[in-house]
């Protein structure tokens, strides 16, 4: 037996094949995925977002504490409270014309890290309403946060006031109390000592109160107002058709590859060398069986004739098996192969099973005429075109005798240690298997053929087992791009 490595590709090249030929369900997932974004835009409300910054003016109402940096007297949970606080959302939504709530949930505001700075957004359906939303947040917010800084400090002063008469009051009875006629040495002493605390006291709340007079309750100012700012728009449509893009392509190439690793039948070359452990000869492009080949496959049948008459020892008995559908008919592979040998001047016989299309295409393609003294259980035909060239076609098994079975035996005891003659027997897919196994034992190549997308893997990795278990060769695979019919099916 000769040993066969099967063809070799490259990963790269592999997938190439693949993604030309699952191009289709790409080019869907593709399109499923614009769709999608397309409909996602339609569905969902376009907002643009406008932003505000406003530099917040720190109010503190302990004016002798304030060692610490200004970022830190601001609380930014208070202030976003502020912010969305009734008094500036109402205002806010009465001027935009919206609900309140609609207005709460198209605003944020967050103040930037370690600062005194605080960013307002708004968005609206157009940019002129976001503008308009977020400058007015951001004026009726520091309006408001300046209201609640002046109530806060008029609360204190009222405090401070009310503390400031309570000590004079307190201070003016110490006085009376010092001056009292009859008052001891001691009473005079205590009391004395009192209005000195008191008169601390006294001077400690007038100095509160003229530091509270300074504080400024200035809200803050704006930094950059929403015009300044660049705004936003959601959904983005290049991101969204981006995405949609590129989801789309992804769920094409998934479904391309895992419809090539599903499918029960061969998709390329690399997938017949695989299952079946042998190269792949040749492909052939024509989409119709024509005798004499087509010109795209006229050359490629030529190296198939190369590749059998080069072998390492001279072979005189080839098989050549459609691997295809059992009904399908058969192709047209054998007749051209040994047409391609009679051409090379090598006297070739062609047996066939009985076919109509067919023959009735090989008759005057071919110039057939029949021999004489033919039985009912083999004829044979001389072609007038290819001197070379015999056909020979066994009657089909009547139940008592099997003419294929006993032409074959005939043939390869005939021409054993004949170089000059080569027979081509064709095994069309729905011969038994048993014909192709005897011709296999008692031959010397069998050449498979196979149709992309027709072709079931697991039948050629089957065919390949049981003819190495008859201790049979295969030379290889001829793969036919499109199905290979004869165009007329009228029997003969």
């Amino acid at each position: 037996m000769i040993p066969q490595q099967p063809a070799t590709y490259s990963r790269g090249g592999r997938y190439r094949q693949i993604l030309r030929r699952s191009w289709p369900v790409v080019a869907i997932g593709v399109l499923v995925g614009l769709l999608v974004a397309a409909a996602y835009l339609a569905l969902t409300p376009r907002t643009t977002t406008a932003q505000v910054k406003v530099n917040l003016n720190v109010v503190s109402l302990s004016p002798f504490e304030q060692d610490q940096p200004a970022g830190d007297l601001v609380d930014p949970a208070t202030e976003a409270g502020l912010v969305a606080a009734s008094p500036v959302v109402d205002a806010v939504a009465e001027l935009v014309d919206r609900p309140a709530a609609e207005v709460r949930e198209h605003m944020s505001a967050e103040m930037v890290e370690d600062t005194t700075v605080m960013e307002i957004t708004y968005g609206a359906e157009s940019r002129e309403d976001a503008v308009a939303g977020a400058d007015a947040l951001a004026a009726n917010y520091l309006e408001h946060r300046q209201a609640t800084a002046e109530e806060r400090l008029a609360g204190v002063q009222e405090r401070l006031t009310e503390r400031e008469t309570e000590v004079r009051q307190q201070l003016a009875d110490a006085l009376a109390e010092e001056r009292a006629e009859g008052a001891s040495a001691v009473a005079r002493a205590r009391a004395e000592a009192s209005r000195t605390a008191l008169r601390t006291q006294l001077r400690t709340v007038v100095e509160q109160g003229y530091a509270m007079d300074s504080i400024d309750t200035g809200g803050g100012e704006v930094l950059t107002a929403a015009e300044d700012n660049p705004t936003t728009t959601a959904p983005n449509r290049p991101l969204a058709l981006g995405i949609g893009l590129l989801a789309g392509l992804l769920l094409g190439l998934v479904a391309g590859f895992g419809r090539n690793a599903v499918s029960a039948t061969v998709r390329d070359g690399h997938e017949v060398g695989r299952v079946t452990g042998h190269p792949v000869l040749a492909t052939l492009t024509g989409t119709a069986a024509s005798v004499p080949a087509e010109d795209a496959d006229r050359d490629t049948y030529r190296s198939i004739r190369e590749r059998i008459l080069t072998l390492p020892e001279r072979r005189h008995l080839i098989s050549i098996a459609d691997i295809a559908p059992a009904e399908g008919q058969p192709t047209d592979v054998a007749v051209n192969v040994a047409l391609a040998t009679a051409e090379a001047g090598i006297k070739t016989e062609l047996v066939i099973p009985p076919h109509g299309a067919m023959f009735s295409t090989l008759r005057p393609a071919l110039g057939l005429k029949r021999r004489p003294l033919n039985t009912d259980a083999v004829a044979r035909y001389d072609s007038t075109f290819f001197p070379e060239l015999v056909v020979t076609i066994p009657g089909p098994e009547d139940g008592r005798s099997n003419p294929w079975s006993a032409y074959l035996t005939l043939r390869a005891e005939k021409v054993d240690g004949d170089d000059t003659q080569l027979v081509i027997l064709g095994f069309p897919a729905y011969m038994g298997r048993s014909y192709l196994l005897a011709a296999a034992r008692m031959g010397d190549q069998v050449v498979l053929t196979a149709t992309l997308g027709e072709a079931e893997k697991d039948e050629l990795a089957q065919v390949a087992r049981d003819v190495a278990a008859v201790d049979g060769n295969v030379l290889g695979t001829v793969l036919c791009a499109h199905p290979r019919r004869w165009l007329d099916d009228d029997e003969d």
